[in-house]
C-alpha cells in the first residue's frame, strides 16, 4: 500500500509546474548540478515502475542533454558513471558514446 501510494506522489510531483525548469543556459549553475543527476534518476524510476514512457522527462533531457555532457568532465568519477549510465539506459547516448565517457571517468 505505501509503495503505490509514493509512485503514485512522485508521478503527481513530475507533474506539478516548475518540476521542469531545467534549461541549457543554467548548465553552469550549482542548482543545475545538483538537480540533474536526480532527474535522470526520476525519469528511469518511473519508466520502469510504471512501464510507461515519460514523454515530458525525455523531452526536457533532450533539451538538455549537451549540456549534461559538456558538464560532465567537472564532475568525479563516480559521478559520471552514474550520470553516463542513465543517459544510456535512457536510449540518449549510444553504446559507443557510453564507453567513451566510461573511460573517460
Amino acid at each position: 500500500q505505501l509503495v503505490p501510494r509514493g509512485i503514485q506522489r512522485a508521478a503527481r510531483l513530475s507533474r506539478k509546474e516548475g518540476f521542469h525548469a531545467l534549461t541549457p543556459l543554467e548548465a553552469d549553475t550549482r542548482r543545475f548540478r545538483q538537480d540533474v543527476g536526480p532527474y535522470l534518476k526520476a525519469c528511469w524510476l518511473l519508466e520502469r515502475i510504471l512501464r510507461d514512457r515519460q514523454q515530458v522527462f525525455r523531452e526536457r533531457i533532450g533539451d538538455i542533454r549537451g549540456a549534461i555532457l559538456g558538464q560532465l568532465p567537472d564532475r568525479g568519477p563516480a559521478q559520471r558513471m552514474h550520470l553516463s549510465r542513465w543517459l544510456k539506459d535512457l536510449g540518449l547516448v549510444d553504446d559507443e558514446e557510453h564507453r567513451r565517457l566510461g573511460m573517460e571517468a
